[in-house]
């Protein structure tokens, strides 16, 4: 594999997308959006955690090892599922900024010169797969670093600082970015074979149905094992190499550059 090609391509791609008013509003907008209405929700419950004595027995003793106040327990298990859902945003961003990859430069008829050259088609999707990914990562940690202080700001109250922590560490620097990837790879798999940058969005949301399962699994049982987040991670990077193959075989040159002139 050539990496001055893949270079070639991450950097024309990632001029591109800088340059497309749709994207950069969505790289603003919704992180800030999405960031502000969950610090309220987090700030609110907060504010309305109850005395003690109504916590369930089950609550304390899934929570045994976190060596804090029942509150403290409460709030700790609020902030560690909301990040857990935080994990929307760069998944949203990845799609949105993706979805205009492939589908993007047919439509503006500038992606037939790149597959008419020899160019190998993992060089190909490797450039496609870092561009959207670097600026999504970078946005996302400002988010979860504006999150994460907000938490200790709160959790300061209850005596202690809930971040950094193992699980935290395994969702951060190693959930996240693999599912990221995993995103961006569905939605160029969809590009390349949508006709529009919207349908593509449409079919890779399919991955975010995992991530609200874990979450809404994680409020049912009260607790997120580090075991359990290193073995969704372990899928996760799985789904990424599986996929990223999957993606260069079936992808299409020939048909694309006949087809979309």
């Amino acid at each position: 594999m050539n990496m001055k090609n893949v270079s070639i391509i991450y950097h024309k791609d990632l001029r591109e997308i800088m340059t497309l008013r749709t994207v950069k509003y969505s790289m603003i907008i919704f992180p800030v959006l999405f960031l502000s209405i969950l610090l309220f929700i987090l700030y609110f419950s907060y504010l309305n955690l109850g005395s003690s004595s109504n916590i369930p027995d089950y609550f304390n003793n899934t929570l045994k090892a976190v060596p804090y106040s029942s509150n403290g327990k409460i709030f700790y298990y609020l902030s560690m599922n909301y990040l857990i859902f935080l994990s929307i945003v760069p998944l949203s961003l990845a799609s949105t900024i993706s979805s205009y990859s492939v589908v993007g430069e047919k439509q503006q008829k500038t992606i037939e010169p790149i597959l008419a050259t020899p160019i190998d088609d993992r060089e190909f999707f490797l450039g496609k797969l870092l561009a959207p990914l670097f600026p999504t990562l970078g946005i996302t940690y400002v988010v979860i670093a504006i999150y994460s202080i907000f938490s200790d700001l709160i959790s300061i109250h209850f005596n202690y600082i809930i971040y950094p922590n193992i699980s935290w560490a395994i969702v951060v620097f190693l959930f996240i970015p693999f599912s990221t990837i995993l995103m961006v790879l569905l939605t160029l798999l969809f590009s390349s074979k949508a006709v529009d940058p919207r349908s593509s969005q449409q079919f890779s949301a399919i991955i975010l149905i995992p991530i609200l399962v874990v979450f809404f699994l994680s409020m049912l049982i009260y607790s997120i094992e580090s075991i359990l987040l290193l073995l969704l991670t372990a899928i996760v990077i799985i789904g990424d190499f599986l996929l990223f193959r999957i993606t260069v075989k079936i992808f299409d040159r020939e048909t694309i550059v006949t087809r979309w002139k």
